[in-house]
């Protein structure tokens, strides 16, 4: 029996009072062995049960008073337990309440399962992001001394219509002298490599 109806069916009841009487016990003993039973017998699923398993759950130790106790349980005036031919007794109110249980159960299996299945075809915005910022600092990541020094021998060379020839330590392998550069009537370009210079200057913190 659920525990939301154990006050409906036992506080204060002409039942409670035969098994208290016959048992010898005073209201919250009797009241606890009941809630024990179906406790201990509904979350295992049992709705027919040997003596062996009602004394056990009810917390009753002893053969004699196990029989005591199935004896009142099962009484016509109590009816909280009834007997079977096969020697089980059939715990009266398990079969209902057991059948819900296992319908919340079921219910929450068939919830959590939906849940599994709609997340698993989704992706993570977050890991989304996460995914692309590695490509995103390897594209994007910037050197400002080393762009700087890259505009400066770009324009420079490219004005001078000739390249460097580097040495030391550090060089770069050697590129030709010189460059034919292509026409420029409205010099174009040489106001475009002039911006390179300026862009040269802001990239290394300096004004042009």
């Amino acid at each position: 029996m659920a525990a939301t109806m154990i006050k409906e069916t036992v506080f204060g009841s002409d039942e409670v009072d035969e098994l208290m009487k016959a048992m010898g016990w005073n209201e919250r003993e009797a009241i606890g062995c009941l809630a024990l039973l179906w406790a201990g017998s509904q979350r295992r699923g049992v709705e027919r049960a040997t003596p062996k398993q009602i004394g056990y759950w009810c917390r009753v130790d002893g053969d004699e008073s196990v029989a005591k106790l199935v004896s009142i349980l099962s009484d016509e005036l109590v009816s909280f337990i009834k007997s079977n031919n096969d020697g089980t007794y059939t715990i009266v109110g398990n079969s209902k309440h057991i059948a819900k249980i296992d319908n919340w159960k079921s219910s929450g299996k068939k919830g959590g399962r939906k849940t599994r299945e709609k997340w698993k075809g989704m992706k993570n915005p977050q890991n989304q992001r996460q995914d692309a910022e590695p490509n995103a600092v390897a594209l994007g990541s910037v050197d400002p001394l080393a762009n700087a020094t890259t505009v400066s021998l770009l324009s420079s060379s490219l004005l001078s219509s000739s390249l460097p020839v580097f040495s030391g330590e550090n060089s770069a392998p050697a590129l030709p002298k010189q460059i034919d550069l292509p026409p420029d009537p409205d010099g174009s370009f040489k106001k475009l490599l002039e911006k390179f210079n300026v862009f040269k200057l802001k990239v290394a913190g300096q004004t042009p």
